[in-house]
């Protein structure tokens, strides 16, 4: 709003260059001008021996001048009149246009900023697997956009307000009162079924008070974190659901065989170990894990009286027997969420040099998931004791894997295998359900065991060669 001092001096300025346009005389009229009068249109009166002319300003400042002349100057005045106010409309139009277009230009500015802001919002949210890890990102950016401080509280945002005004409402405040309290704009987010959260933006009482356009964007970042917290809740009650189902089916396949009780399930942690000191990501992680608790989910479809087979397998005993992986990769492969876990439990039982089954793929054809369970599946198969012998020491199993190295097994995962074997181990023991004290075995031992876990371990002194 311009004040008064500012409107005065600008008549002045108004007066001045009509004045020295026209080199006539203006004055500030008493009289009002009429709400119909156009601004800056001139009007012109004949008095006796000259003119009376006037005009109002874009303020609704009403000016005047008289000035004797004859008739035949009459015209020359209204024309000059006429001529410096249309040059003054026209300045003004113009000077109005500059400054409309600049604020549009600020405005724009301001705008693209905070598209620009939501838009690197919605992509730290539309990121894979997101945790809350990335909400103070969110609030970093919108902290920016707007100028303000910006928390996520799990309650309402008056947290700092003092205990006494907690809940109360003061329907009146002394402007002193009213400059020492923060601006404040909040938002709540409706998270189903969960503690409601607010958004709140704050700046201090001396700065300026929040525009729409802020307004606007906390809105719509509280908008997209709500789908987003929503959704996210979504996907974990989804990801516990299908681990509840996977561990039953764990269950079933476990009270087949209480020798193999738990293997799934080591088979899983030491896997997700090794992708993790791989450095693979979180998200690979958990899929490693959860595919190592299926991995032998085909077993299901393997009879009993060969699956618990005290001796050497015949060939069609082992044919049927090294059938698990597939068994396995037909039972999950038509289940919409499990196609990440399908790697490792087709193809855990590939060798590198491509001698594996049930695929014969060697080197880096097979998945990394599948070239990480090997390792665990192997180490566990030869540690653990089984009905028809006793787990192996552990330095053999550690033997075993550093000549399989580059044959059987990956040689990269072997090497990181090797780096934390303590700490391998120590997973290992955590969860190993052994069912007697294990003597070290005798012997030297040239070649590790291919196929099912049984021929992993076998108790032969010069080579374990037949499948498992």
């Amino acid at each position: 709003m311009i004040s008064p001092t500012h409107q005065f001096e600008r008549v002045v300025s108004v007066i001045q260059t009509l004045q020295a346009m026209t080199q006539l005389k203006f004055e500030i009229a008493s009289e009002l001008p009429e709400d119909s009068v156009a601004h800056w249109q001139p009007m012109f009166t004949n008095i006796e021996g000259g003119l009376r002319y006037e005009v109002v300003t874009s303020e609704g400042i009403r000016l005047w001048g008289e000035c004797a002349t004859s008739a035949r100057d009459c015209m020359q005045v209204r024309r000059l009149v006429s001529l410096a106010c249309g040059q003054l409309r026209a300045e003004e139009t113009s000077h109005q246009f500059e400054s409309e277009l600049l604020d549009l230009t600020e405005h724009m500015h301001e705008v693209y900023e905070h598209v620009a802001a939501l838009h690197e919002v919605a992509n730290i949210l539309s990121e894979t697997h997101v945790s809350e890890s990335t909400i103070p990102s969110v609030l970093s950016e919108l902290s920016e956009a707007v100028s303000a401080q910006v928390v996520l509280s799990e309650a309402s945002p008056v947290g700092d307000v003092p205990e006494s005004l907690r809940g109360r409402f003061q329907l009146q405040r002394s402007r002193d009162a009213r400059r020492s309290l923060p601006r404040l704009l909040a938002v709540p987010l409706n998270l189903h079924g969960r503690q409601q959260r607010v958004l709140s933006a704050a700046r201090d009482a001396e700065s300026q008070e929040f525009c729409s356009q802020e307004e606007l964007i906390l809105r719509s970042v509280a908008t997209m974190l709500e789908t987003h917290l929503n959704n996210r809740a979504l996907h974990v009650e989804k990801d516990e659901l299908l681990l509840a189902f996977v561990r039953s089916l764990t269950a079933a396949l476990d009270a087949r065989d209480h020798y193999t009780c738990g293997h799934s399930e080591r088979v899983a942690l030491m896997a997700q170990f090794l992708a993790e000191k791989m450095g693979l990501s979180k998200l690979e992680c958990e899929h490693i894990y959860t595919s190592g608790l299926l991995h032998d989910l085909g077993k299901i479809g393997v009879r009993d009286e060969v699956l618990n087979f005290a001796g050497k397998l015949s060939p069609e005993q082992r044919q049927e027997i090294e059938r698990h992986p597939v068994i396995g990769y037909d039972i999950l492969s038509g289940i919409q969420g499990f196609a990440p876990l399908l790697p490792g439990i087709r193809h855990h039982h590939e060798r590198w040099d491509g001698l594996g089954y049930p695929d014969q793929l060697a080197g880096t054809d097979i998945p990394r998931m599948a070239r990480i369970m090997a390792v665990a599946d192997a180490f566990d198969a030869m540690a653990s004791d089984r009905p028809y012998r006793s787990g192996m020491n552990l330095e053999r199993v550690n033997h075993i894997l550093q000549v399989g190295a580059g044959t059987q097994w990956c040689p990269e995962v072997i090497a990181v295998f090797i780096e934390h074997a303590e700490e391998f181990e120590s997973v290992w023991l955590k969860h190993a359900a052994r069912l007697q004290h294990v003597e070290p075995l005798q012997g030297e031992v040239t070649q590790a065991a291919t196929l099912p876990e049984r021929e992993f371990c076998s108790a032969a002194t010069t080579s374990l060669t037949s499948p498992e």
